[in-house]
């Protein structure tokens, strides 16, 4: 019994270990990270099936892709060179299944105020506000995709720097 007990312990651990969300990797190529804390949240049995994409209005070089997931807290950009960034717009993208359709394939919104962020090479740069993303169940079989954005307060900004600083990879960046 103990020796079962053991085994499950093991296997419990790889799985939640193995799921465990991680900082990219540093490249040391003068680049830096943008992190967006999320909160994703199902109920019944629908899907997230829209994805979103910050960019600037004027240029569409630099995009931050969030593709939302039950249980994540973070969703990290790609490496970003150093240097300023302003996003304007938020684009929703329907990513529809083989049993889940949209009426809606694109819709872009401005935002207002802009986000502004300074990348900083060798940085995680965390995002003051918290990403929002749940799915709300809706009459017969539908259901809909509930998003917000919400400022966080400077306990939950430290409590946030304080996850990122405990992620594996976190040895390779300064967390800011």
């Amino acid at each position: 019994m103990k020796r079962l007990t053991f085994v499950l312990l093991l296997v419990l651990g790889a799985v939640l270990t193995g799921c465990a969300q991680k900082l990219p990797v540093n490249t040391g190529n003068d680049v830096g990270v943008l992190a967006i804390p999320m909160m994703g949240q199902k109920s019944g049995r629908g899907e997230f099936i829209f994805s979103y994409e910050l960019t600037h209005s004027m240029n569409h070089e630099i995009a931050i892709r969030i593709t939302p997931g039950a249980g994540e807290k973070f969703v990290f950009s790609e490496a970003l060179p150093a240097g300023s960034y302003t996003f304007d717009t938020v684009t929703m993208y329907a990513k529809p299944t083989i049993t889940t359709l949209s009426s809606v394939n694109k819709l872009s919104r401005k935002l207002d105020p802009p986000v502004r962020i300074q990348i900083e090479a060798g940085k995680v740069v965390l995002l003051p506000s918290r990403l929002r993303v749940s799915i709300k169940p809706g009459d017969a079989e539908e259901f809909y995709q509930v998003t917000s954005w919400e400022e966080m307060d400077e306990e939950t900004i430290v409590t946030m720097k304080k996850r990122l600083e405990s992620m594996e990879n976190a040895d390779g960046w300064q967390i800011q």
